[in-house]
């Protein structure tokens, strides 16, 4: 995580379904739903870094990795 994160290529990125992702926003009053689909939108285009679609996933992916993230 990171506040330039479209400077920086992360390990890994971690994105959960949008419609579950979607009810998370609506909760909060500090974050509108066209702002994080852009976001999500940046974080896709990233097709150099892995990305997942749960924290689980990703640390399955890692456990059973023969090169680990650095």
């Amino acid at each position: 995580m990171s506040s330039l994160f479209e400077d920086m290529d992360p390990d890994a990125i971690v994105l959960i379904p949008e419609e579950e992702h979607k009810r998370y926003v609506e909760e909060r009053d500090d974050l509108e739903w066209p702002f994080v689909q852009k976001v999500r939108q940046l974080l896709q285009a990233k097709t150099n870094v892995p990305q997942y679609s749960s924290w689980m996933a990703l640390v399955w992916a890692v456990s059973h990795a023969d090169v680990p993230l650095e």
